[in-house]
């Protein structure tokens, strides 16, 4: 059986107005792409949501890429890549279907599959859960990179998913990374609007921490929309989507990487055998 990859994409809960959908993206390159689609998400969402929008078109670029640089090997097509798209939600629904998904598209794509997990705000909350689901089942499921981006829950969420960690003599309350996942990455703000918690002990290696400030995005506009609209990326919450798409926030042997960039070598170091 050839390589496979599983991409989940799940986003924060919905904003009170329709502000994040108000521009759309051309996505053609997505529509032959094997996809399950949580039921929580909306039709517009399908076509002008940044994530949605940001990590299949990553996908479609790494699929010709990879091809181009490894013409002598086994290739890789769309067949090869399934993309799960939920939301983070209040109640127990979102994560119940995400898990149920996950063990579906092991089914499918087999124990080997390479899982990837793209999570946003309550997002990322409903994404531990689910893991914590597959844990409690002992059903072996591995998480291999996990991208938390400003994590957040509500006071009463954040029993489940968090803990307070000591370190020296600083203090703070992190999100709990399962023991199923072996790679994760936290990208947080702490200027506007919900503040995500960073991730993992102070001492896991497993997880990298990198907090997003004014500097890094001075003078950065996202201007990806198919109907000219640019961003300016201010540093807030509601904005870390189009920020970790264009600015180098994600550390990886000493250099820093977009989030697309980040999991092109990932899914490279995959599909080569080197993970």
């Amino acid at each position: 059986m050839s390589k496979k990859i599983v991409m989940t994409i799940m986003l924060g809960m919905n904003r009170f107005t329709e502000k994040d959908t108000q521009h759309p993206f051309d996505m053609s390159h997505a529509e032959t792409f094997n996809k399950i689609w949580l039921p929580q998400i909306s039709e517009i969402e399908k076509t002008c949501s940044t994530p949605i929008y940001e990590m299949t078109k990553t996908l479609d670029e790494f699929i010709i890429q990879y091809n181009t640089e490894n013409p002598d090997i086994d290739q890789i097509t769309k067949d090869d890549i399934l993309v799960i798209i939920g939301r983070g939600t209040i109640g127990s629904g979102s994560e119940e279907y995400l898990s149920e998904a996950l063990l579906e598209a092991r089914r499918s794509y087999g124990h080997n599959a390479f899982f990837v997990f793209y999570t946003k705000s309550f997002g990322t909350v409903d994404t531990l859960r689910a893991l914590d689901i597959l844990n409690n089942q002992n059903c072996r499921f591995s998480a291999h990179l996990l991208f938390c981006i400003d994590g957040y829950a509500t006071p009463i969420s954040k029993a489940s998913v968090s803990k307070i960690y000591r370190h020296k003599n600083k203090k703070e309350r992190r999100l709990i990374i399962p023991r199923n996942v072996k790679l994760a990455y936290g990208i947080v703000q702490r200027r506007k609007g919900f503040k995500g918690l960073q991730i993992g002990a102070f001492h896991d290696s497993r997880c990298k921490n990198f907090v997003i400030r004014s500097k890094d995005t001075k003078g950065f506009e996202y201007t990806k929309y198919i109907d000219g609209y640019k961003r300016k990326l201010d540093v807030c919450h509601f904005n870390m989507e189009e920020i970790v798409s264009t600015i180098k926030c994600y550390k990886y042997n000493n250099n820093l990487y977009t989030i697309n960039e980040l999991l092109k070598i990932y899914c490279k170091k995959y599909m080569l055998g080197k993970i």
